[in-house]
C-alpha cells in the first residue's frame, strides 16, 4: 500500500526522494541516519516519508531493491549476458554503472556505507542482500565468458574478484561523483582493463 502511493508521484519528486535517501543513508550509519534530514533533503514533510514507505527501515531496504532494479534493468538492456568476451562485458557493465550514478549520485556511497553496516536492526537483512549480490555479481561477470582467450593460468573467479575491489577503491578517492570524478573514475578503469588484458589474455586474442 504504501509503495503504491509513492509510485503515484511524478518522477521527479520520485528520484528527489529516493537521491534524499541515498544521500542521508550514504553519509551516516544506519542508527544515525535522520528520516527528518532526509526529509528536508527531498524537500517534503517528515510525515511523509513514513506515509510513503511505512517505517525507516522499510525505507532503507526499498533503497537497496531500487539499486538492484536499475542494476539489472540496465544490464538487460545492453544484452551484458550475451557479451563472450570478459573484458568487454566489464566495460558495458562500467558503462551502465557510470550512467546510474550519473542519475543518482550518491547512491554509491549508499552502497558502500550499507556492506558495511552492523546495526541490530537492519543487520539480517543487510547479510542477506550481501550474500545474494555477490553471487549475483560474480554470476553476471563470469557466466558465459568465453575462458579460452586467457592464459592458462589465470584464476577468473579471482580476478572478478579483484576488478570489484580495484572498482571499488578508484572511487573511494572522490568525495562527491559528479561529472568530473566520474569521467575520471571511467578513465582509470579503462586503463586499469587494458594493462589485465594485455597480460592476462592469450597474444592471438590481443
Amino acid at each position: 500500500m504504501y509503495l503504491e502511493v509513492f509510485q503515484e508521484l511524478n518522477e521527479e519528486k520520485r528520484l528527489r526522494i529516493i537521491n534524499a535517501g541515498y544521500k542521508v543513508f550514504g553519509a551516516n550509519r544506519y542508527a544515525k541516519a535522520s528520516v527528518s534530514e532526509i526529509a528536508k533533503e527531498a524537500g517534503i514533510a517528515k510525515s511523509m516519508v513514513f506515509h510513503y514507505f511505512g517505517t525507516k527501515k522499510d525505507f532503507y531496504f526499498f533503497l537497496m531493491d531500487h539499486c538492484y532494479t536499475l542494476f539489472i534493468d540496465a544490464f538487460a538492456h545492453l544484452k551484458v549476458m550475451e557479451i563472450t568476451d570478459f573484458f568487454e562485458r566489464i566495460e558495458t557493465y562500467s558503462q551502465a554503472e557510470m550512467s546510474i550514478l550519473r542519475m543518482y549520485p550518491n547512491l554509491f556511497k549508499y552502497i558502500m556505507r550499507f556492506y558495511y553496516e552492523r546495526d541490530p536492526e537492519v543487520f539480517e537483512g543487510v547479510m542477506d542482500v550481501i550474500t545474494k549480490s555477490l553471487s549475483l555479481g560474480m554470476s553476471m561477470t563470469l557466466d558465459g565468458v568465453d575462458r579460452s582467450k586467457f592464459k592458462s593460468d589465470v584464476d577468473l573467479e579471482q580476478l572478478a574478484k579483484m576488478i570489484r575491489w580495484m572498482g571499488e577503491g578508484i572511487s573511494n578517492q572522490f568525495m562527491e561523483f559528479d561529472e568530473k570524478a566520474l569521467d575520471v573514475i571511467e578513465r582509470e578503469m579503462s586503463s586499469a582493463m587494458n594493462v589485465l588484458k594485455s597480460s592476462l589474455y592469450k597474444e592471438a586474442y590481443l
